[in-house]
């Protein structure tokens, strides 16, 4: 089994667009955040690299191995390089 991990870059950086309103999905609660606040930003990427790093740790114990993918690029290369290095 071969997990397939398709990330946004916007879920690893906050984008600096100022005061921003972000609903919780699950308590509705509304919150207000400063997205030009460098440490917003930087725990913000923090959390999606720990978060990251806990689902590889997962797929290693599974013993499955597991490709990255980003949108907005070309998925072929990493694709044929995973492939050829299973080989």
């Amino acid at each position: 089994m071969i997990s397939v991990k398709i990330n946004d870059l916007r879920e690893k950086e906050l984008p600096k667009v100022g005061l921003i309103q972000l609903k919780d999905a699950e308590t509705d609660k509304l919150k207000w955040v400063d997205t030009d606040s460098d440490s917003v930003r930087h725990d913000y990427a923090k959390h999606f690299h720990k978060s990251n790093e806990k689902i590889n740790e997962i797929f290693k114990s599974c013993a499955m191995d597991s490709i990255d993918l980003n949108t907005g690029e070309d998925y072929i290369k990493p694709l044929i390089n995973f492939f050829k290095k299973r080989k």
